[in-house]
């Protein structure tokens, strides 16, 4: 049994689609730079593991974006446990990190 393939026939774009809405391609941004401007500012970080999130001024991040953070206080399951001072987080620890000023901590029983 022989199977016989007709050749395709591609229609051109439509007149109605311009080329300008076509999907642009995808440009990866470097964080290094975003973060660099962020030195000084207040930032929430939250850890991979058990809930935990560090609030403080972002004192300064490496090339491996490990952050330095100072006057950090750190919450657990959103429940304030306390002030720590200086902390250093390794960057494989981090889930993501986000402006304090937007973001307001509450204890999560009282809502």
């Amino acid at each position: 049994m022989s199977v016989r393939l007709s050749p395709l026939k591609l229609s051109p774009l439509s007149s109605s689609r311009s080329r300008s809405s076509a999907p642009k391609p995808f440009q990866p941004l470097n964080p290094r730079p975003f973060l660099q401007a962020r030195v000084g500012t207040e930032v929430l970080i939250r850890l991979k593991w058990a809930q935990t999130e560090y609030k403080g001024t972002l004192e300064s991040i490496d090339s491996y974006m490990n952050v330095l953070l100072r006057d950090t206080q750190e919450f657990i399951d959103g429940k304030p446990t306390g002030s720590l001072g200086l902390v250093l987080i390794r960057c494989n620890n981090i889930l993501y990190m986000g402006s304090a000023d937007a973001i307001e901590m509450t204890d999560m029983e009282l809502k």
